[in-house]
């Protein structure tokens, strides 16, 4: 299965990715026992680690990370699942039209951007679609090149409560 934890962080980028780190390495020890680990990249600059599949994400000032765990615990948020790769998306919903147009009008098909227009909330509905591409390409490893082609079914996408904001989460496995 898959589990997944959030933890606040400020918003600068290194302590995003600082944070984002003590969260992958605290449920790694948590969840399957690893003490220590190097995470490695592939050539194309995904993260990976040779004894776990995990992924991290985060948004402003919250940090998420995706392990593939057989153990189950509390306090943290489970999904069904045994992927051999993995990418999480999370973002703060934060009403931005638009900003999030014109990410749209580069990166989302035409069909993509039609749905948007019609939709009841712009931003809600542009961070759903934009976590699922950000969730596959971490899956797929193959950063922005992937980011027009189709989605596959199955990309879980939820709308959560957290620390009273509302936040997108996508996971996409494989």
């Amino acid at each position: 299965m898959i589990a997944v934890k959030f933890c606040e962080c400020d918003t600068n980028r290194e302590s995003q990715h600082n944070t984002g780190r003590q969260l992958l390495f605290y449920m790694l020890k948590d969840l399957c026992g690893i003490d220590k680990c190097d995470i490695m990249h592939t050539d194309s600059g995904k993260p990976y680690l040779e004894n776990a599949v995990f992924s991290l994400s985060h948004s402003d000032t919250l940090a998420a990370c995706a392990v593939v765990t057989d153990i189950k615990k509390e306090d943290y948020l489970y999904f069904e699942g045994d992927p051999a790769e993995i990418g999480i998306d999370v973002e703060i919903l934060k009403e931005n039209k638009e900003r999030h147009q014109k990410i749209a009008e580069r990166y989302f098909s035409k069909e993509e951007i039609k749905r948007l227009e019609e939709a009841q909330n712009y931003s809600r509905e542009f961070l759903k679609l934009w976590t699922k591409k950000e969730a596959f390409i971490k899956c797929t490893g193959n950063g922005l090149k992937d980011i027009r082609k189709p989605l596959p079914d199955g990309i879980i996408t939820k709308v959560l409560n957290i620390k009273d904001k509302t936040v997108i989460l996508s996971i996409c496995t494989k």
